[in-house]
Formats: structure tokens, sequence, C-alpha cells
């Protein structure tokens, strides 16, 4: 994931900043809780782009949530894309907000890139990936808060406690343990 992302070129065609969603656009995606908080987020940074990375059945009902709260010119449809490293890598915030996750990989590639990361409460294992990685701050109720620490890059050591505990090798000799 850290060679993907650091030998590609920024993808973001402005200063943002740029928030990132990655994942199929489905409901349990819920990317319409993400849509309803932009203006909010324009309040507090109105130069601020938010990116959906991934393809799927409601795109146009999300293209028409965009429309109806007069956001188009601030939220984009990147579509799926084959190397979404380098998105994680210069984004200022990759946000989850499905309704349920059981082991978000989207979630650990975005730490794995050193992208700073929010998600929403919500059933599965995200609460345990948080705590396991020492940012259970990054945890919230509602997007609409937009919180300024939410935007600080994570120290070193999140990546590192990423890797040692999620390490496809650990994980295989966990399970083989079970």
């Amino acid at each position: 994931i850290a060679d993907a992302a650091a030998n590609a070129d920024n993808p973001f065609p402005s200063d943002g900043p740029n928030i990132v969603a990655l994942g199929r656009l489905a409901q349990v995606k819920n990317h319409r809780q993400l849509l309803r908080a932009v203006p909010s987020l324009l309040e507090k940074h109105p130069t601020a782009n938010v990116w959906l990375l991934g393809d799927g059945e409601l795109k146009s009902s999300l293209m028409e949530l965009r429309r109806d709260l007069r956001i188009e010119s601030n939220v984009h449809f990147a579509g799926f894309q084959a190397n979404p490293f380098p998105w994680l890598s210069h984004a200022d915030l990759f946000v989850l907000c499905s309704l349920n996750e059981s082991s978000p990989n989207a979630l650990l590639e975005a730490v794995a890139c050193g992208c700073p990361t929010v998600s929403t409460e919500h059933p599965g294992g995200t609460r345990e990936i948080h705590e396991r990685l020492g940012i259970a701050h990054r945890l919230t109720p509602r997007l609409e808060d937009w919180a300024d620490a939410w935007f600080e890059r994570p120290d070193a050591e999140v990546r590192d406690r990423a890797e040692a505990t999620f390490a496809a090798a650990n994980v295989a000799e966990l399970y083989a343990r079970v």
C-alpha cells in the first residue's frame, strides 16, 4: 500500500480540504449521511471537496441528493479507482459512515496511507479497530460536527500498530489458532 501510494501524483485539483469516502455506492455504505453533512462542512471549510470513490446502484440517487442540497461543486464522484491509495495518502480526511462493517478494509487502508480518519459509530468491527489502534477519539455519532482534530494526521505509531495487528501473516496465525 505504501509503495502504491508513494509512487503516484496527487489526484486532487485543489487545495481543499479534500475528504474521501471509499466504497460501493450502496445502502450499507451510507453515503447519504456524508452528503447531508456537507453543508455544515462548508460552513467551516468553504473550499472543501468531498470525493466518493466507487460505483454502485445508488449513484444516481446520490447525485440527486447532491443537487437537492446544492453541493454539486463540492461533491465529486470519482468512480472506481484501481489504485485508491494516492487518494488516501493525499486526502485531508477519510470518512467511514457505513451502517455496519464487520472489518472495514478501507479504514485500514487509509491508516496505512497515513490519512486522518473519522468513522461514525455503527455495529461491527470498526470500534474495535479504532480502540486497538489508539484512535477511539475518531469515532463520532454524527459527522456534522467536523471537528478540527479530525484533520490532524495520525502519528506514525498508529500505522505501526495497524501493521503489527492486521498484517496478513499475523491475521493468518490468529486464524490458524482458532
